[in-house]
């Protein structure tokens, strides 16, 4: 996999030596800022849609997605107004 540039200050992720998209490259946060713009919904909603309905789509609401008694515990710290990720705690 190499990483190009894809334009706009935007990188992609294709197979070495074609021109093949192999993934993304977008950053979590960037994704969740994203989501909140194309559908207009809020930042808790948005912060759902990358957390908690992922988690229960894989069976592991009871330890991912959640801060409850039980849940692994990890914890990322977003600017209010920008999203953008300011610390992060790994349990």
């Amino acid at each position: 996999v190499e990483i190009k540039p894809a334009g706009n200050g935007a990188n992609k992720a294709v197979v070495a030596g074609t021109e093949t998209l192999a993934g993304s490259v977008a950053s979590m946060d960037a994704c969740v800022r994203n989501f909140a713009a194309f559908t207009r919904s809020s930042p808790a909603v948005a912060l759902r849609a990358a957390t908690l309905h992922p988690a229960r789509v894989l069976g592991l609401e009871h330890e991912h997605g959640t801060l409850t008694p039980g849940s692994r515990g990890d914890l990322v710290v977003l600017d209010p107004d920008t999203l953008v990720v300011q610390a992060t705690f790994l349990r």
